[in-house]
C-alpha cells in the first residue's frame, strides 16, 4: 500500500520492515526509490504492528495483501493505487511430518 503524491507522502511516514526482515531486501527497490519522497520512515520487525499503525492513520506500509485481506475488507486498511509494481512474494509452510499432519495441511 503506497501513496504516490508528493504532498501526501511528505505528511505520512513510510512504515517498513526492519533491515533484518526477509522482506526488506525484496522491497528495497521500492523503499529506496527517490521518486517516493517520504519525509521519514519508521521500521519495525512486526508486520501486524505496521498494519495497525497504518490502520490508525500513522503512515503508509507495504504488507502482503492476502495476509491482511480481512482488514481491507472491513475498511481498516485501504489499498492505494501506485504506478510502482511491487514484487511478487512467495510464502512457504514447513512442518514436521510426524506431528498432527491434518492441522498443518489445513493451515497450508
Amino acid at each position: 500500500m503506497i501513496r504516490h503524491r508528493t504532498d501526501k507522502n511528505e505528511r505520512y511516514p513510510l512504515l517498513i520492515q526492519s533491515v533484518a526482515s526477509m522482506l526488506r531486501p525484496i522491497l528495497n527497490e521500492v523503499i529506496d526509490n527517490p521518486k517516493l519522497p517520504f519525509g521519514k520512515t519508521i521500521s519495525c520487525n512486526n508486520m501486524s504492528a505496521l498494519a495497525e499503525l497504518a490502520a490508525y492513520g500513522l503512515g503508509i506500509t507495504i504488507p502482503p495483501k492476502t495476509f491482511f485481506s480481512r482488514q481491507v475488507e472491513d475498511g481498516r486498511l485501504h489499498i492505494v493505487k501506485s504506478e510502482f509494481e511491487l514484487p511478487k512474494l512467495e510464502y512457504f509452510i514447513t512442518s514436521r511430518n510426524d506431528y498432527n499432519g491434518a492441522f498443518f495441511e489445513e493451515i497450508a
